[in-house]
């Protein structure tokens, strides 16, 4: 593996009294009470051989446009940057806890935490040269120390959470074994309340509509607000009669038979029948399927609904039960147009919805923090708050309402229902961690009072075996790990800085290539034809380059929180009096990365899938999923998320993808296929997880800390057969995911994955 990129540091001219020192040696900042010596402190990154690429994902993780070569690309600087010291037992040991790392003087405590800020600005990086690629600052570095911990970040810039991703630190104290980090929860903690204001209000416009009727009782307080007379005409039933009791028109009662709602013992008139149907299909949500409940999802299918409901208002009625069953449709044509504005086939503005809810809801009072959200909240919903359209799911279920039998929706608390797993909600889909650099590493210690920057290896160098310009600089270094003394005036850490991430690289590409894609739904396996002699036959699905596919996103599930001190699964976690820290470890942290490269149709959130040719990768920073508990390392599953722009509805795994709908795909990614990791020659010397002896555990999983783990997909032509229009629990590898995958372990873990 080529290292993504390497950073070396060096501290220059520690000075100290000592008895041992002649006088000339001592350093005049040297503090005898804090014991400590400022320094210069020389951070060198390594400049890319290649021109800055323009793609914001290759510019959010720094890599080139084939993103194996690992060169550092469009550097972004670094802040939050931070240098712990410590006094290992042994001379040459890297920094780990101790069994009892609560004790004051073991292992695990750092010396000190030395603030270094912003480390590198953007535009510290040059073509290499000595002056253009170094940052030369003073600090304080404790005598006694012998190995150090280098933290740092990408600099985010004016770059959002979904393009840079966002991460909380646990710090408490300088106790490494107290240190971890997570990636921040989309749904934010203070988005909660106006989140579930707006699903509630969602589910009651939906849940009243459905309960939308004539007649009942004239004064102020009926339950049926739409009273009218119209129902007086009917001779066989008095009283109200609500939308839900068409039902009976498509569905049989216990005697077998369909009848009217106005009259058992007549069968259905036809608009009747129609609006049994339409509120059969609207509430009823079938065993194994997941109906969406986004706001763009909803506005279909009110749009949908609406013209059914408008068609059925202008029949001439031929009997009086379907005068009651026009007069009904009139009634739901107000009901849906007071929020929704089928012109623009979208939601209305939010401030009327929240009003009309007002007006026309079942004693339904909206609560105060629906007025300050967006004027276009409910056509957004859930994506202003982050969070993929697919975490948005409807459920129904049977309840007794004013004597009734009535099918109500909910919002599924979790982004689909796995009941044997009980602590997932949408709240653990969070944001992809950041770019962070990590270092764990011992000293090379100079004595030489007359170091220079020419007398630290420039670029990315082992810095534990460096070779320098000239014989008299080499002379200036001690050979072997070193400690800081009163003597010692220059300071290098051994081992480079690594990146503290795994990285994915996603391609996508058809199998079929060329200038028109046909692909098959699912249309014969979800309506089989009850004709032996007339099979249903599967819809064809032509893509064009004006009707594709397109890439919105990639969610990757199974991701650890949170991560210890050396950016691994904290799996012994057990909760932290840290403020905003999780209460305990879990595996259950779906990431989900929005920032697609190449945006089409105006959206910077959507990739074309080439028609001819494999897509343009899209990098995605996650965290390492290395698993200390089991030696079977975990399987990880990933969700595409796909939109619908061919023009045509067509039918998925479970339900109908209709055309500029958001639908996904799953694939499985397996540790156990493909052959050996290339690990590098020093990569004993440089990142966790460490055995006892401080040694790299080479352990292949799918993602590794500093290494690409390739995922290239190929949709066949069965592909939209696995369309779900829900995003899938990714943490279940017990899915069925239908999928072959060649895997080959060298700069990082290469699949191609057919689906």
């Amino acid at each position: 593996m080529k290292k993504k990129f390497l950073i070396a540091l060096s501290a220059v001219a520690l000075m100290g009294l000592s008895a041992c020192v002649e006088e000339q040696n001592v350093n005049p900042t040297f503090n005898p009470e804090k014991r400590t010596v400022n320094t210069q402190f020389v951070l060198n990154i390594a400049a890319a051989d290649t021109p800055p690429q323009t793609k914001q994902s290759e510019e959010n993780v720094q890599m080139t446009n084939n993103g194996q070569s690992g060169k550092l690309n469009n550097f972004r600087g670094i802040e939050n940057a931070t240098l712990f010291a410590f006094k290992v037992p042994k001379k040459g040991d890297k920094v780990m806890p101790i069994a009892n790392s609560d004790d004051p003087d073991g292992w695990g405590n750092a010396l000190t935490a030395i603030d270094l800020s912003s480390a590198l600005t953007s535009t510290a990086i040059g073509d290499g040269g000595i002056n253009e690629s170094r940052r030369v600052m003073e600090i304080p570095i404790p005598l006694e120390t012998n190995a150090l911990i280098f933290y740092g970040m990408a600099t985010k810039g004016d770059k959002n959470e979904a393009q840079r991703g966002s991460m909380s630190y646990i710090f408490p104290d300088y106790n490494i074994a107290h240190i971890g980090s997570y990636a921040n929860a989309r749904l934010a903690k203070d988005q909660i309340t106006n989140f579930n204001a707006l699903s509630d209000c969602i589910e009651a416009i939906l849940n009243h509509m459905v309960r939308v009727g004539l007649g009942g009782a004239s004064d102020a307080k009926a339950s049926h607000p739409w009273d009218t007379t119209a129902i007086k005409n009917a001779k066989y039933k008095s009283g109200s009669v609500i939308w839900a009791d068409y039902l009976c028109a498509v569905e049989a009662d216990a005697t077998g038979r369909l009848h009217s709602p106005m009259n058992n013992n007549q069968n259905p008139a036809p608009i009747e029948t129609i609006l049994g149907t339409a509120y059969q299909s609207f509430t009823t949500v079938k065993e194994g399927e997941a109906r969406a409940g986004s706001g763009a999802s909803l506005a279909r299918e009110l749009y949908d609904l609406y013209f059914i409901i408008v068609d059925c208002a202008n029949g001439v009625p031929s009997s009086d039960e379907e005068a009651v069953a026009i007069e009904l449709c009139n009634v739901l044509e107000d009901y849906i147009l007071s929020f929704f504005d089928y012109q623009n086939r979208k939601w209305k503005n939010s401030e009327t919805v929240w009003k009309a809810m007002g007006d026309k809801g079942y004693n339904f009072q909206p609560t105060t923090e629906l007025q300050g959200l967006s004027a276009t909240a409910y056509q957004d919903f859930p994506s202003q708050y982050n969070l993929p359209l697919g975490t948005a799911i409807l459920n129904s279920k049977v309840q007794e309402i004013e004597g009734r039998n009535i099918r109500q929706f909910y919002y599924e608390d979790k982004p689909e229902a796995v009941e044997e797993i009980e602590d997932y909600t949408i709240a653990d889909v969070t944001y992809t961690p950041e770019l962070c650099y990590y270092g764990n590493s011992w000293l090379r210690v100079s004595e030489s009072d007359n170091l220079t920057e020419k007398d630290f290896p420039d670029g990315t160098v082992d810095w534990s075996k460096w070779t320098l310009d000239s014989e008299s600089s080499q002379k200036k270094w001690k050979d072997g790990p070193g400690e800081v003394t009163t003597s010692t005036r220059g300071v290098a850490m051994a081992n480079n800085i690594q990146y503290g991430m795994a990285l994915m690289s996603l391609t996508v590409e058809y199998e079929k290539k060329g200038s028109t894609i046909q692909l098959k739904d699912n249309l014969a396996a979800l309506h089989p034809s009850t004709d032996p002699s007339q099979p249903s036959v599967d819809q064809t699905i032509t893509l064009t380059d004006n009707t594709p596919l397109t890439l919105k996103g990639v969610l990757v599930g199974g991701q650890p929180c949170p991560v210890g001190w050396g950016y691994l699964p904290w799996t012994s976690y057990s909760g932290s009096t840290y403020p905003g820290a999780p209460t305990k470890f879990t595996w259950n942290k779906m990431v989900y990365d929005s920032d697609m490269s190449q945006p089409y149709f105006g959206s910077t959130t959507e990739k074309k899938i080439p028609l001819d040719a494999v897509s343009t990768p899209n990098y995605t920073i996650l965290f390492d999923n290395y698993n200390d508990k089991d030696t079977k390392q975990n399987v990880v599953i990933i969700s595409l998320e796909f939109v619908n722009r061919t023009g045509q509805d067509f039918w998925g795994k479970y339900n109908l993808i209709r055309n500029e709908g958001t639908f996904y795909v799953i694939a499985k990614l397996d540790p156990t296929q493909g052959s050996a990791v290339t690990w590098p020659d020093n990569y004993d010397e440089m990142m966790p997880p460490y055995d006892a002896a401080g040694k790299t555990i080479r352990t292949k999983r799918v993602f590794m800390q500093d290494f690409v783990t390739n995922v290239k997909v190929t949709l066949g032509e069965d592909v939209l057969k696995e369309a779900l229009v829900s995003v899938p629990d990714l943490r279940a590898a017990k899915l069925s995911v239908g999928l072959s995958v060649d895997l080959s372990w060298k700069n990082g873990v290469n699949y191609t994955l057919n689906l």
